[in-house]
């Protein structure tokens, strides 16, 4: 962030608040304040469908381009679901950060086939592991988040 910060290339938004942010949670919403940056939830589940609705931006409106007035203006809330998050299994997140690991190399010869097989890797992983009976009850009871109408 420093030296974004001194090339006057800071984003305007940072995405605090999604599966797999764990104990880097704190220290992104730090940096987020430190640098004056919107903060944004995001529920990108590409391993299990629980993590679906775990996260969510709240801002004034309710449109696409409200959301950007909000970034804008840095107006926006990082907001998680309460209770425990949905687990990801350490054999899926093992293989989702070996493809994640290989995109800088993602041109060279055999990268693209070694990375689409960590992902299938990782999807099955993610799919072999038992739900939890926490996961399966907040998938049933809880309403998923509306990010456009929830603000409060």
């Amino acid at each position: 962030m420093r030296r974004l910060a001194a090339a006057g290339l800071l984003p305007d938004a940072i995405e605090s608040r999604f599966p797999l942010v764990g104990w880097r949670r704190a220290a992104i919403e730090r940096a987020a304040e430190r640098y004056g940056l919107a903060v944004l939830g995001g529920t990108d589940a590409h391993m299990t469908p629980a993590q679906l609705g775990q996260h969510a931006t709240l801002f004034p409106g309710e449109t696409a381009a409200d959301l950007v007035a909000a970034i804008r203006r840095r107006t926006t809330r990082a907001v998680s679901r309460p209770g425990p998050a949905a687990p990801v299994p350490r054999a899926a997140y093992a293989w989702q950060s070996l493809y994640s690991w290989l995109l800088p190399f993602r041109r060279l010869p055999g990268a693209p086939a070694l990375r689409r097989a960590f992902f299938a890797r990782a999807r099955r992983a993610a799919q072999d592991a038992p739900e939890t009976a926490a996961s399966a009850r907040r998938r049933r009871e809880e309403p998923s988040i509306d990010a456009g109408r929830r603000v409060s």
